[in-house]
């Protein structure tokens, strides 16, 4: 498993404010480049210090370099086009990895 670092706080508190400042969707989703297929997201939940209750989330997400270069040069066809979809809503909306 890849070693993971954390987010700097001039990352972090933007991201949390965002997320925070959200009506519906209280989610913040911050993308970054490996080539390490085996990642994992990770997410932080931002909590009331009072009531420990959940208030928003921040969600950091691997965008597989490798996954994306071999669908970039791809001969495009039906099935080249769907699979260049299908990863690109996995990164916004987390619906399929590969």
């Amino acid at each position: 498993m890849a070693k993971t670092r954390p987010l700097p706080k001039e990352m972090l508190c933007p991201l949390a404010i965002y997320a925070l400042s959200q009506r519906k969707y209280r989610i913040s989703v911050i993308l970054y480049s490996t080539t390490a297929s085996e990642t994992e997201e990770a997410e932080l939940e931002i909590k009331n210090p009072i009531t420990s209750q959940g208030l928003a989330n921040i969600i950091i997400r691997p965008a597989d370099l490798s996954r994306m270069d071999s669908l970039i040069t791809a001969q495009t066809g039906s099935v080249t086009t769907h699979a260049r979809k299908e990863f690109a809503q996995g990164l916004e909306f987390r619906l399929a990895r590969r």
